[in-house]
């Protein structure tokens, strides 16, 4: 689902083709439905494009990809870890509507205190 950014879907397409595993992209929760009903795997991932915990509508939009949906979807919230304190805070407040379950830490490398 990650298609605002230029090229986000070729390099998508191109670590799918790397891992050996299938790639497609999902504009809305129909199109969502339908890859989840025709691949009929045992594990699917889904990247979603960066959103601003700021813009609520589109927070909204991106619930709509898991409350529209039969299947259980596990939500994952992926955090960079040079993100201040209050930043943070704000995160996990707007993002707590997707209902995400755990958290990943990410570009730990890139900083020399982690979250603070």
């Amino acid at each position: 689902t990650d298609y605002f950014r230029v090229a986000a879907a070729d390099q998508l397409k191109k670590n799918a083709k790397i891992m050996q595993v299938p790639f497609h992209l999902a504009r809305d929760p129909f199109e969502l439905r339908k890859v989840l009903e025709k691949d009929k795997v045992e594990l699917t991932l889904i990247d979603t494009n960066g959103v601003s915990p700021k813009d609520d509508e589109k927070l909204l939009k991106l619930k709509s990809f898991i409350t529209e949906t039969p299947y259980k979807i596990e939500v994952i919230l992926v955090v960079p870890a040079n993100l201040f304190y209050r930043d943070i805070e704000l995160v996990f407040e707007k993002f707590s509507i997707l209902g995400y379950e755990r958290v990943i830490v990410s570009k730990v490398d890139e900083t020399t205190s982690a979250i603070g």
